[in-house]
C-alpha cells in the first residue's frame, strides 16, 4: 500500500511542476539527470539560434529585402553581406527575446493569443499557397 501511494504521489506532483527534466532527474538520479539536463539545455540553445537565423533569412530574402543593411556588389560579396545582416538583425532579435524573458511569464501569457494567431495565420498561409499554386502554377525564372 505504501508504494502505491508513493507512486501516485510522485506521478501527480512531478507532472504538475518541473516537467520531463524533473521527472527524469528524480527517477534516474543526479548523474543521469544532469546529463539529460545538459542535453536539454544545449538542444534548446541551438534550436533558439536556428529559429532566429531562419526568421531573419525569411525576413531579408522574402518579406523585406530592402531592409538589408549591408548590400553586396557581386555574387561573392552577397554571401558576406547576408552574414553581416544576420549578425546585426540576429543580435537585435536576441536582445528583444531576452527582454521578453526578463519581463516575465505573466506578460508572455498576455501575448499568448497574439502568438497563437501568428501560428494559425502561418499554417493557413501554407494551405492557401498550396491551394492557389494547384490552380495557378508559379513560373520560376
Amino acid at each position: 500500500m505504501y508504494w502505491s501511494v508513493q507512486s501516485v504521489n510522485v506521478s501527480v506532483f512531478t507532472s504538475l511542476a518541473g516537467g520531463s527534466y524533473f521527472m527524469i532527474s528524480r527517477s534516474l538520479g543526479p548523474e543521469f539527470g544532469g546529463a539529460v539536463g545538459l542535453c536539454f539545455y544545449l538542444g534548446t540553445t541551438f534550436a533558439g539560434a536556428m529559429y532566429i537565423l531562419g526568421a531573419i533569412e525569411i525576413f531579408l530574402m522574402y518579406i523585406s529585402p530592402s531592409a538589408a543593411i549591408f548590400q553586396g556588389q557581386d555574387e561573392a560579396s552577397q554571401g558576406v553581406a547576408m552574414l553581416n545582416n544576420m549578425r546585426v538583425y540576429g543580435s537585435i532579435f536576441l536582445l528583444l527575446m531576452s527582454l521578453l524573458v526578463f519581463v516575465g511569464v505573466k506578460y508572455v501569457n498576455k501575448l499568448a493569443s497574439v502568438f497563437l494567431a501568428c501560428v494559425i495565420l502561418s499554417v493557413l498561409s501554407i494551405y492557401t499557397g498550396a491551394f492557389v499554386s494547384a490552380f495557378q502554377p508559379p513560373s520560376f525564372p
